[in-house]
């Protein structure tokens, strides 16, 4: 009976002190503000990744590297010229690359486009075409994929991602940054 007396009170002192070695932060009201990283109140789906990814990388408010996040809960890939804008996603635990097809609004849009990803470096500069996914009776799609080790690994080293829509060419870079998945 002793020893669980002991226990708990250690318990309850310990739980007690957790916390206590940091002053508290201050809203904008002037009011202690308690919450801690752990128990912050919003949905990592809001930023476009699950709690999973979370640690993966930065983003605005939680981290130094700021990469806008798309609707696919991908990256942001700026073309040129800018009628349309691209959403690259790699999925955890497999080599699968989706390319999304995104308006300015940032809706996927459908369209029938050849698609490259074309490595920035390595040995050898390799090129990679990438296959609609679930096109229309038009050959219409708004998503590209394809399921390739050596795409997955390029897309880390830097890569340029190309369109080809309509007879017009549209180019991006996805700079080269440390590998993780979404």
């Amino acid at each position: 009976m002793r020893n669980s007396f002991l226990i708990l009170s250690f318990a309850l002192v310990c739980l007690l002190a957790v916390g206590c070695d940091q002053p508290a932060a201050t809203n904008s009201g002037g009011q202690a503000d308690t919450h801690s990283h752990a128990d912050h109140d919003h949905d990592h789906a809001e930023h476009g990744h699950d709690e999973e990814s979370h640690d993966d990388h930065g983003h605005a408010g939680h981290g130094a590297m700021v990469e806008e996040m798309g609707p696919n809960r991908g990256h942001i890939v700026r073309l040129t010229p800018t009628d349309y804008m691209a959403e690259w996603r790699h999925y955890k635990g497999n080599n699968v690359i989706r390319v999304y097809v995104l308006n300015a609004e940032k809706d996927t849009v459908a369209v029938d486009a050849s698609v490259t990803v074309k490595s920035e470096s390595g040995k050898s500069k390799e090129t990679f075409e990438l296959a609609p996914e679930d096109a229309d009776a038009e050959g219409k799609t708004g998503v590209y994929m394809l399921d390739e080790q050596g795409l997955a690994m390029a897309m880390n080293l830097g890569v340029t991602i190309s369109f080809e829509i309509d007879g017009k060419t549209y180019e991006g870079k996805v700079p080269p940054h440390k590998p993780h998945h979404h």
